[in-house]
């Protein structure tokens, strides 16, 4: 087991005949559940490298059965409570950001240590949090753009494993 505060080596992976009797193991539990997702994290993780995230984000949609690999997209939006927090966090940062540079807000704030009306206030007034439906061009400009943007990304490249998207053969 590793420290939490170091980053793993390859001095720490398993060795083929301990992973191959890891995967033994997983496939004598019981529960036919618990049994498959123990497998489906040991492959997924030990044989193809995945980290754990993607794992945890993975559908049936990005794999290609007929090819036999799994197509990460560099974008795909994802309805998990960890994804929006992380998401409501980078664009609130961004937001203050903005506010500051433009010098409508204190300087020394950082967005953590804002309460949550703060928070709620810098939301209502960066232009960077508005939606574009009060007919702010540059805020429909900025979403355009965005979109565009992440159109553009969408085509799916070989990777290395641990990249934003990537494809991964079994």
């Amino acid at each position: 087991m590793t420290a939490h505060d170091r980053k793993p080596s390859a001095a720490d992976a398993l060795d083929v005949d301990t992973y191959f009797r890891l995967y033994i193991g997983a496939l004598r539990i019981d529960d036919p559940t618990r049994r498959l997702i123990a497998c489906y994290v040991i492959l997924l993780a030990g044989r193809l490298g995945m980290r754990l995230q993607k794992i945890q984000h993975l559908r049936e949609s990005w794999i290609d059965w007929k090819r036999g690999e799994i197509c990460i997209p560099a974008f795909d939006p994802c309805g998990c409570k960890r994804c929006w927090i992380g998401a409501l966090d980078v664009w609130g940062r961004k937001g203050l950001k903005e506010l500051q540079d433009t010098g409508e807000w204190e300087s020394g704030v950082s967005w953590k240590n804002l309460t949550a009306e703060g928070r709620e206030e810098v939301t209502e007034r960066a232009e960077f949090c508005t939606t574009g439906i009060s007919g702010n061009t540059t805020s429909l400009r900025r979403i355009k753009n965005t979109q565009t943007t992440l159109m553009r990304n969408r085509s799916r490249m070989r990777r290395w494993p641990h990249s934003k998207k990537g494809k991964w053969s079994w």
